[in-house]
């Protein structure tokens, strides 16, 4: 009978420490990543000028109601993360934004001027292509380092590469577009911009070398906007730096070159 019970009490601890050992095992920690990640960030209202007089013959005004707005448009994005410790990690990114506008022209008849019409008809629906790079750094958080989903945290702040200023209004005409009327002059702020980023998002665990994320992202980034109109067209506006939030949301992959491998405790 004795024999009996050790052999059921060895047979019981084999069966059972496999999964144990199973259960106490940890999965690799990528500690330093590089990682690419594309996807698509919204557009928002940007300014608008709803009474613009535009001048026309006989010394008479037309009215221009003008709306301009930033346009969605594809995102990308690389980064580089290191991990100094398992939770809290050091990051930094290169993202393009785009920023391209798009306008609106409602036309308000005084004079009913045909070429401040035109004019109109043309401004309504322009793109204007831009190509905005942000450069930002900051901290990355991971509270579950080692499991298979682990959600992160990320805040960057950073500045915004402004290719063109965002206040020029100009529609060009006639067949050999050799006649403008230049509503908004340029006003020669193109600069970097402050920026930063909220983001939040779910990464893979690291296996042979690479893990994936999806995230979403909010970018803030200060642009030049219109406060007002002016006493004619071919001038500039008054304007004022406004904070506007871009959603984005990227998928992304990453090459982890440096991990902590697992260990069973």
């Amino acid at each position: 009978m004795h024999r009996a019970r050790i052999a059921g009490f060895l047979a019981a601890l084999l069966l059972t420490t496999p999964l144990v050992i199973h259960a106490q095992a940890t999965r690799d920690q990528s500690r330093l990543i590089v990682g690419v990640s594309a996807g698509w960030i919204g557009g928002v209202d940007l300014w608008a000028v709803p009474n613009q007089p535009i001048l026309a013959g006989g010394q008479q005004q037309d009215i221009f109601n003008l709306q301009r707005k930033v346009r969605s448009n594809l995102t990308f994005i690389g980064q580089g993360t290191f991990f100094p410790s398992d939770n809290i990690g050091i990051s930094g990114e290169v993202s393009y934004l785009g920023l391209g506008t798009t306008d609106q022209c409602l036309f308000i008849p005084s004079a009913n001027d045909p070429f401040n019409q035109a004019a109109c008809s043309i401004i309504n629906g322009d793109d204007r292509s831009a190509s905005a790079v942000a450069l930002t750094g900051g901290v990355v958080l991971r509270p579950l380092s080692r499991s298979e989903i682990q959600p992160y945290a990320r805040l960057m702040v950073g500045v915004a590469l402004m290719p063109r200023s965002t206040i020029p209004v100009t529609a060009v005409l006639g067949i050999r577009e050799d006649e403008v009327l230049q509503v908004y002059l340029e006003d020669g702020d193109k600069d970097a911009r402050p920026t930063g980023v909220v983001a939040f998002g779910f990464s893979t665990a690291p296996k042979s070398g690479y893990q994936l994320r999806l995230e979403g992202r909010l970018t803030a980034v200060q642009l030049l906007t219109v406060t007002g109109p002016t006493a004619a067209q071919n001038s500039v506006p008054p304007t004022r730096n406004v904070t506007k939030l871009l959603p984005s949301i990227v998928v992304g992959m990453d090459i982890v070159l440096e991990k902590r491998r697992g260990r069973r405790y």
